[in-house]
């Protein structure tokens, strides 16, 4: 599976989301320090809220379909978007923590 699968799969703009969120991050960690913890728990809440959003819209769909379409299809591909939104936002989350590691070595030297 290619990184342009899983973005497309992830839904395009929450990836594109979470992805100017990373590169807010990645600026961050250069430019002002005291931001990292914030926008890494920050890239987590917004993952969160976008799984939510897809659970509330499968569950929409869901009540509305005919017996023409398969609820568990359904049901399984609103998971696995939603997997994809949150493995990012932990992803962006776990860079946030490391650059805040790197940072904390970088003032006790």
């Amino acid at each position: 599976m290619s990184i342009q699968n899983i973005i497309i799969e992830g839904r395009i703009i929450p990836m594109a989301i979470l992805t100017i969120v990373l590169a807010i991050l990645v600026i961050a960690r250069f430019k002002s320090h005291s931001w990292v913890k914030y926008i890494g728990i920050g890239a987590l809440v917004i993952s969160i809220f976008l799984a939510t959003c897809t659970f509330i819209s499968a569950s929409a769909t869901i009540v509305g379909l005919d017996d023409s379409v398969s609820v568990s299809q359904t049901a399984w591909t609103s998971v696995h978007t939603a997997g994809i939104d949150m493995a990012y936002g932990l992803l962006i989350y776990l860079v946030s923590l490391i650059f805040r590691g790197q940072l904390k070595s970088k003032k006790r030297k």
